[in-house]
């Protein structure tokens, strides 16, 4: 038997026909709530499983669901409340909505009131505000009236304010007042790995040159302020990886704010991964061709071409005095030191970097680099 099933086991029904798991706070499962996440046409964000069904108010029964014609999918992120993607049309000519089921709770989460209905809940940005018939008590909102009352939760994913309404998450408990709580995010805030930094490479659109981890989430917000809110992470291998670049975009990550303009950041190791750049001179290695992928933990000269067989020393601490910097290349007639005569770029790399103008600017236009 599982913890959720032997929880409702020694569930007691009080004197109002209402379902009471009693527990200590922190210990005893709780089910997945319902809410309404869209209208018909609209985009409904979820992470559990939607329902498609005709829109009877903003009155919300699951018993009643289940009985009538309905269409529903799991999933995680956001969908279309529409046909074409729920598959059937449950209620032809009809106004439709849709309502996200929660997933269940492992435990009792810690929550403190935030508003009456009609009120404005605030409440931080990735915490989870609660809706429901309370009687003021927050572990009242699991207590399930039989085949009636249910309760609604949404995720802050902006704004860091919800309001309290049937309008804004159904009605989970008709006739009844009802209350809004605040369940502040347990999870820590996102912490780069050792000697890497967050870098913007791409606002929602654009191609975002980069080899190891990218994050996605709302413009207009530095990077510890995007990773507090709904977010996509994803770290690269295979193509992406080699090739260096991903597109910034809803299609590549999933959607994690409907509606929001959207940026990528890229993790960047700062720091050497071995040994570390000191003054002496060592011969330049080629790393890549334009197009391809280098790695490299030091300055890289991005520019013509020039012949690998044909390697010129350099000093690998001093910058130019122009301060232009790195560079890749690789050309039958050129060796590197000649590359030099010609425009380039360099930049101080300790991991990989795609080998293109989109990540070292255009220098040298009509030229293989």
């Amino acid at each position: 038997m599982s913890a959720e099933q032997k929880a409702e086991a020694e569930a007691e029904v009080d004197e109002e026909g209402r379902m009471e798991i009693d527990g200590k706070k922190g210990n005893v499962p709780r089910p997945g709530g319902y809410t309404k996440c869209g209208e018909e046409d609209d985009v409904c964000q979820c992470d559990g499983t939607v329902w498609f069904i005709a829109d009877n108010g903003d009155a919300i029964n699951p018993v009643d669901m289940e009985r009538r014609r309905h269409a529903t999918k799991d999933i995680e992120g956001q969908i279309n409340c529409d046909t074409e993607s729920l598959g059937i049309d449950p209620a032809p000519g009809r106004k439709k909505m849709c309502v996200c089921q929660s997933k269940g709770l492992k435990s009792t989460p810690e929550a403190k009131k935030c508003a009456d209905e009609g009120e404005d809940c605030k409440c931080k940005v990735g915490g989870s505000v609660f809706y429901g018939h309370t009687n003021g008590k927050f572990e009242n909102i699991f207590r399930t009236r039989i085949e009636q009352d249910t309760y609604a939760v949404k995720k802050v994913l902006a704004g860091g304010s919800v309001n309290c309404s049937s309008e804004e998450f159904g009605d989970v408990a008709p006739g009844k007042p009802k209350t809004c709580f605040c369940a502040e995010a347990k999870e820590p805030i996102y912490k780069l790995p050792k000697e890497f930094a967050a870098e913007k490479c791409a606002d929602e659109g654009g191609d975002c040159n980069c080899t190891s981890t990218v994050h996605y989430g709302k413009l207009g917000e530095d990077f510890s302020d995007m990773m507090q809110m709904s977010h996509k992470t994803k770290k690269l291998n295979g193509t992406e990886k080699l090739t260096g670049h991903v597109q910034c975009s809803s299609q590549f990550f999933g959607d994690p704010m409907p509606g929001k303009k959207k940026q990528c950041f890229c993790e960047r190791q700062m720091k050497p991964m071995g040994g570390k750049i000191d003054n002496k001179t060592e011969s330049v290695k080629f790393c890549g061709s334009e197009g391809e992928n280098c790695s490299c933990q030091g300055r890289v000269f991005y520019g013509k071409e020039y012949d690998e067989s044909k390697p010129a020393p350099i000093d690998l601490d001093p910058l130019p005095e122009n301060g232009i910097g790195k560079v890749v290349g690789h050309q039958p007639e050129l060796n590197f030191e000649e590359m030099l005569k010609f425009p380039f770029i360099e930049k101080h790399i300790f991991g990989n970097i795609s080998c293109s103008d989109d990540q070292f600017g255009n220098i040298a236009r009509d030229t293989s680099k």
